[in-house]
């Protein structure tokens, strides 16, 4: 699957969390296999060049950006 996430310009809001690692979340959708789409919700890692902090829920704009990602059972992930 791959998303489209600022062909003129999106803007993210950036998440920081306590440990200083940044993500996102980004809204794609899923065709099932009775043919219905389903909205779904992906957390992706963010990351910015050396030296840049930015604060918890900053909102940057992302130009002519596109990610590509893979589906992963959600009863097989650990927070490590």
């Amino acid at each position: 699957m791959s998303i489209n996430i600022g062909n003129e310009g999106s803007i993210l809001t950036i998440y920081k969390d306590e440990k200083g690692r940044y993500k996102t979340y980004i809204k794609g959708t899923e065709t099932q296999e009775d043919g219905e789409v389903k909205d779904i919700f992906m957390s992706k890692k963010v990351q910015f060049k050396k030296g840049v902090e930015i604060k918890n829920r900053s909102k940057i704009e992302v130009i002519k950006g596109w990610i590509s990602c893979y589906r992963i059972q959600t009863d097989e992930l650990t927070e490590e």
